[in-house]
């Protein structure tokens, strides 16, 4: 672990780190992820998020979608419009959090739908099942490609 202040691991870093808990691969169809990680207290979304208060962004839980997306399915993400029909993000992740990302990555639609609950201990001493974020995600076309 790095040393206190030292806000330096990124997503990917995480995910290259992380094996899946199960992972289906269905090339045309819907494809699933389920995916137990741990949000070590030395990523860098922790970065002055805040104060004495350390809380993972809902933004960085996006970007875990995002790029489990790329690293589990090869989806090249950036080159599409993200539209975000629905999100919501209930109950904050803290450092150190156990957690499970369950995505259903439907490729011929380009939509993913996906939810984040905790899975372990967050901080409180407890383990109880809940949930920190969920929604629904669509992929369009972006002008010029």
């Amino acid at each position: 672990m790095c040393a206190t202040g030292d806000f330096s691991r990124t997503t990917q870093e995480l995910l290259e780190t992380t094996v899946p808990k199960s992972i289906s691969r269905c090339p045309g169809g819907i494809s699933t992820l389920s995916l137990n990680c741990r949000i070590p207290p030395d990523m860098i979304w922790f970065q002055g998020h805040f104060e004495g208060y350390p809380v993972y962004p809902g933004v960085a839980e996006l970007d875990l979608v995002l790029k489990s997306l790329r690293h589990f399915f090869d989806f090249s993400y950036e080159r599409y419009i993200l539209d975000i029909p629905q999100i919501k993000f209930p109950k904050p992740v803290l450092p150190g959090c156990e957690v499970l990302l369950e995505a259903a990555w439907n490729e011929p639609d380009l939509k993913c739908e996906f939810r984040i609950v905790s899975c372990g201990d967050c901080g409180t001493g407890e383990a109880p099942k809940e949930l920190h974020a969920a929604g629904k995600l669509c992929f369009k076309d972006s002008p010029g490609n």
